[in-house]
């Protein structure tokens, strides 16, 4: 079993499988949240990345990015650093931020307070450098919260949809910041329930149950 074209690669090289015999399911998320939660837009631009604290997640440019804002922004990182010299670096870049710009390691968070943890924030963001699905990235839109990520990731369509923001480069990064700090209210509000509306399509449009069923060849 795969969850993507990448890892069909992966379980053929290191596995000596034929294709035929390799299913592709995607991950199976929680379903999405039938109502958001608003949170309140202030000053400050709250934002928050749930995921392994390692080199692939670009934490080191993120905080380099934020750095070069004059915007009131508060990062919470939530995970675990993979090494204790990749964590010295990461923060050796928070102590040289600027007094408009806070970023905390929080730790790990367990998996059933996600949703309400990351509710509390305007937005999530991970400039990651690759994702076969991006579990957070999903877990953020079904509770209504715009993402902002980078094009390594499955979830390009939410530009389009107003649901989020895709970045290539710092910025890019720097302009969705500012726009998102300076969003209002209501435009916020809409952000948000895009956000979950397009959790629920992706939500109801992937046929997990059939996968398994064949997966497993199981009767339904």
């Amino acid at each position: 079993q795969a969850t993507d074209s990448q890892e069909v690669e992966d379980v053929q090289e290191v596995l000596n499988v034929e294709r035929e015999n390799i299913h592709v399911i995607g991950n199976v998320p929680d379903h999405p949240l039938a109502n958001v939660e608003y949170v309140e837009k202030k000053e400050v631009l709250k934002l928050v990345l749930i995921s392994r604290l390692a080199v692939e997640k670009n934490i080191l440019e993120l905080v380099d990015t934020l750095g070069e804002t004059n915007l009131a922004i508060e990062l919470d990182l939530y995970g675990r650093f993979n090494s204790e010299k990749y964590k010295q670096k990461v923060l050796a870049k928070i102590d040289a931020l600027p007094e408009n710009v806070t970023v905390r390691p929080m730790g790990l968070v367990l998996p059933e307070v996600v949703p309400s943890t990351l509710q509390k924030y305007h937005a999530l963001i991970n400039l990651t450098k690759g994702e076969n699905f991006g579990q957070s990235i999903f877990e953020a839109l079904s509770v209504g919260r715009p993402v902002i990520i980078s094009e390594r990731t499955p979830w390009g369509d939410v530009h389009e949809k107003s649901a989020g923001f895709v970045v290539t480069n710092k910025d890019e990064c720097l302009g969705v910041l500012e726009q998102l700090s300076q969003m209002n209210q209501e435009t916020f509000n809409q952000f948000c329930k895009n956000a979950n509306d397009f959790a629920k399509q992706y939500y109801h449009e992937s046929e997990f149950k059939p996968g398994f069923l064949n997966c497993f060849k199981i009767d339904d």
